[in-house]
Parts: C-alpha cells; structure tokens; sequence
C-alpha cells in the first residue's frame, strides 16, 4: 500500500491493513509506504508486521535554481499544487513589515518590489530541508510590475515568473507553464528553494532594473526600485513594446 503526496495528514483513526490473507494458505504480509515532504508522520494504526517504509513525497527540476534542483509541490497555489506560482496572499497583509519599511527611504527612494526568504511559508507546512521564497509588488492598486524575473545560485539569472497548476501541468495532458507578463499590485509569487542557498536576484522589465544580494536572512527583504508606470515612456518602453514583450514571453497557453 502507498500513501504518498507533499503534506500527508493522518489522525488517530486512520487504520491501514495491509496483513497477508487468512485462507487455506495464508499469503504474505504487505508493506506501507508513506511517502512526504514535510514533518508529517503517519499518527494512524499500521496492521503491518514489519512496519512502515518511509520516503519522499514528489518533486520536479525547480527552473528558478541555478543547479537545477528538485523541490516540492507546494499546496494551496493558484490552480493547484505545484512547485512554482502565484498565491492568495497580499503583501500589505501577510508581509506588513516588508511592505511598511518600502519607504519613501532617506534618499527619497520608494521601493516597489521585494523578494523575501522565510523558514515556513505562510499557511504551509516545514517542508525538511527547504525554505519559502516570496516575490511581491509593493505598489498601489492599478500599478503593475512588468517581466518580474527571479533567479537562485551564484551567478544565475533571472527567469521570468511562471504559473502552472495542474491544468497546464502535461502530466494531465496540459501544454506546459506560461510566463507571468504582470505582477499586479501587492500580489505575492512563491516558490521553495533548498536551505543555505546563496546569490538571490530580482528584476523587471526585462532586466532593466534588478537587485542582488549573496545572501539573504529569514524574514529580510531585498529591495528593487523601479520608475513609476508614467515614466515607462522616458526609458523608451512604450506600451506596444510592453505589449511585444509579453507575447514573446508567455508564450502558448493550456
């Protein structure tokens, strides 16, 4: 028997047989296999003689990584469980201080996009070995953040924000990830990176502002400023190249 997913839940009542039958020749016992990615154990009642064979839970090549790493599905995102994507949280809500502290800074700068590690996500389980990492706008209502990119490991670049979900997932018969062109006002993208990652890196539109910091505490924010959307048109990026843009970076849809 397999029990296998990212975040398993059993209770007290859950009760798993898997003894060899009691005919005339009695078969041989089976085996449970509890398979997860979090700190979850199986709290049911095995009927299993020689116990529980324990194991992971599943995991894909995490785009984001500069060594190409697995990591976990991650519940509860935007079209379902996946690795990468776009949550229900707000960052003036759920990242208070991060938003609170955009500024205007000292210098006058107001910052309008943040990556921000955490040891457990909000509203997650503790995925063993890996940490939560949250991309968010940090702008008012009706002023979006164009070609959000981001990128972990020493020397790696960014890669624009996907979403997936398991309509597009192509195990399901779907046609694969489509890039996220806009990040709309305090809305939050998120992902799992290993624990003791080094080298983070945001930017936007496409790549003409970015950040970078080698390494990055729980709970700390690495910053981006960008113009306002008003001054797009003096960096030479009128809305028609914005538009180009997001054509060639979505790509085909599900």
């Amino acid at each position: 028997m397999k029990l296998v997913g990212t975040d398993v839940a059993t209770s007290s009542g859950t009760f798993v047989d898997a003894a060899g039958g009691t005919g005339a020749q009695r078969g041989a016992d089976g085996r449970l296999l509890f398979g997860r990615n979090t700190l979850a154990s199986f709290a049911g009642i095995p009927m299993i003689e020689d116990g529980i064979e324990l194991g992971s839970g599943p995991t894909e090549t995490n785009p984001f990584l500069a060594n190409a790493a697995a990591t976990p599905f991650i519940p509860g995102l935007d079209g379902g469980a996946e690795i990468y994507g776009l949550t229900d949280l707000k960052a003036s809500v759920d990242f208070l201080d991060i938003y609170n502290n955009r500024g205007p800074t000292a210098a006058g700068i107001n910052y309008e996009m943040a990556l921000v590690k955490l040891d457990v996500g909000i509203d997650l389980p503790d995925f063993v070995g890996f940490d939560a990492l949250y991309v968010m706008s940090l702008r008012d209502p009706g002023a979006n953040i164009f070609l959000p990119k981001v990128g972990v490991g020493d020397g790696k670049a960014g890669d624009p924000l996907l979403e997936r979900g398991t309509a597009r997932n192509p195990l399901f018969g779907g046609r694969g990830p489509i890039g996220i062109f806009e990040l709309g006002s305090e809305q939050v993208w998120m992902t799992l990176i290993p624990e003791l990652s080094t080298g983070f890196y945001i930017s936007a539109i496409d790549d003409r502002f970015s950040a970078y910091a080698t390494t990055l505490g729980y709970g700390e924010a690495l910053y981006l400023d960008l113009p306002e959307p008003a001054g797009l048109a003096l960096l030479g990026l009128p809305l028609a190249t914005l538009l180009l843009m997001r054509r060639r970076q979505a790509g085909p849809s599900a």
